[in-house]
């Protein structure tokens, strides 16, 4: 007998519920038979679909877009799940979360997916989604981490319908905690936590938890990652650390977004770009060029939907002292487009950091210099402008920015324009102090194990059957070698591995 005839037909509600019920927690009869049954109920389009029913949104189009693709599936005999069982009974009722996890979890993703649509049934549907979450079996779900990923996808939106995005925060979050067994992989689950800690507002703990651990490798375990999942969970990644206003660990985030490999510009894409524009005049007070490796023709398309953005941060970086009246015009001129990009907060934030930012540049070019010179050079006209410079240049040595000794000329205080300003090159840590020890000493320690990391990944490379056979039949490149890597990156492809 052919595997596809030994597959029970399930064409109901109530014949699925009885064969849920009548596996329960034997997981090899989930495994031969209800797991099956399941997936073929799933796969089955319905008659009534239409063929130009869509999908998931591609991945050219927004982050929120995406998210709310599963609500879009091609319709199925999945639909079947949604109903209830005789006299109107809420077929969850009847289950157990630990016995029946695999036949609780088909349920509810079909659930989220196409019939949740309004508060009441979110609010219905929500409690089951959180029992599920603490007492479902680890075996039973990994048989079927693809429907974790599809229910996973839709609580952010099922808790928002029941006014109770917390509910849906610590749902994902345990979720999350009992299924990644590894938290330096990405998984199918990032991006949807990280995108419910940025809704509900809980940044410290966001990074605490998730984004402060380093990701070195991704698991497709749960299912297989998808191109938006890395841009997804970046991009929210450098959001939630510009709100922590750790605007370097921000930058790295939006980095990785921008730069992953991909033949068009999304969305995502430019929200990340111009965040990293931002960003950037924060942490540095300049902007730095995008990695070798980002592709040239998202590069130049970055370059022309982003106008706006670079000739902000050109006139930023400019040493002319009327560019704070120029920035200002710009900032107003713009103002549609920062808002419409919802960037305003980070471009006002930016224009109050900047007369600091031109102090800092002074630091490169003087050792030496009075605040009433300083006031020339950059334009200030405002009777207490010496007032402010003084006050801006403690805020800057405060902050770490510059190493510098004020003092007033010949003794005389009482006249601020007088003040006299003396730059030091000295590094601002010089680590010979008992904490500049032990920052160095942990700086240390965490090179010493990514090197380690490192070496382990490389030898895994190095016996990879992929790679190996990728190796013995390459086609000689250009010079010849038969290596196949010398220049000719085209016939490299990463992903083999």
């Amino acid at each position: 007998m052919s595997t596809s005839t030994s597959v029970p037909g399930l064409t109901g509600i109530e014949d699925s519920l009885a064969l849920i019920l009548d596996c329960g927690s034997d997981l090899s009869r989930i495994e031969s038979t209800l797991l099956p049954a399941l997936r073929k109920l799933c796969s089955t389009v319905r008659k009534d679909a239409s063929a130009g029913s869509g999908g998931r949104p591609s991945g050219s189009g927004s982050s929120s877009s995406n998210r709310e693709g599963a609500s879009q599936r091609t319709p199925t005999q999945e639909t079947v799940l949604c109903q209830p069982i005789q006299a109107s009974v809420d077929p969850l009722t009847a289950l157990d979360p630990t016995a029946h996890s695999i036949g609780m979890l088909y349920i509810l993703a079909a659930r989220v997916t196409h019939t949740c649509t309004s508060q009441d049934e979110a609010s219905a549907l929500m409690p089951h989604i959180s029992a599920f979450a603490r007492l479902f079996t680890l075996d039973q779900v990994r048989l079927a981490a693809d429907k974790l990923t599809q229910l996973a996808a839709a609580i952010s939106r099922v808790s928002d319908l029941a006014s109770n995005p917390e509910v849906g925060l610590h749902a994902l979050s345990t979720i999350f905690s009992r299924f990644v067994t590894s938290s330096d992989n990405l998984t199918t689950l990032h991006p949807q936590l990280v995108y419910q800690y940025l809704k509900c507002q809980r940044y410290q703990e966001a990074a605490n938890v998730l984004l402060d651990t380093p990701l070195i490798d991704a698991d497709t375990s749960i299912s297989p990652l998808k191109h938006t999942d890395v841009l997804e969970y970046y991009y929210y990644a450098g959001l939630i650390y510009t709100k922590l206003e750790r605007f370097e660990d921000a930058m790295d985030a939006f980095e990785t977004c921008v730069s992953s490999p991909a033949v068009a510009v999304s969305a995502i894409h430019m929200d990340a770009y111009k965040k990293l524009i931002l960003v950037q005049l924060l942490a540095r007070g300049k902007t730095s060029p995008l990695p070798k490796y980002t592709s040239t023709q998202i590069t130049r398309t970055f370059k022309q939907l982003a106008e706006s953005y670079l000739t902000f941060a050109s006139v930023y970086e400019s040493r002319d002292p009327a560019s704070e009246q120029y920035l200002q015009r710009l900032i107003q001129e713009k103002q549609d487009i920062f808002a419409s990009d919802r960037n305003t907060g980070l471009v006002q934030k930016c224009l109050s950091l900047y007369r600091q930012r031109r102090i800092e540049r002074l630091a490169g070019v003087y050792s030496c210099i009075s605040v009433s010179e300083i006031i020339s050079l950059l334009g200030l006209t405002e009777p207490d402008s010496a007032t402010q410079v003084l006050s801006d240049i403690n805020t800057i040595i405060e902050k770490g920015w510059i190493r510098a000794d004020v003092s007033a000329a010949n003794g005389n205080g009482r006249d601020a324009g007088s003040t006299m300003v003396r730059f030091s090159n000295t590094p601002v840590e010089k680590f010979d102090t008992q904490s500049g020890i032990q920052l160095l000493k942990a700086s240390i320690a965490h090179a010493s194990a990514w090197h380690k990391k490192l070496q382990q990944r490389d030898q895994s490379l190095a016996t990879n059957p992929a790679y190996l056979l990728r190796v013995q039949t390459a086609k000689p490149d250009r010079y010849g070698s038969g290596t196949g890597f010398g220049t000719a990156t085209d016939d490299y492809d990463d992903a083999d591995y």
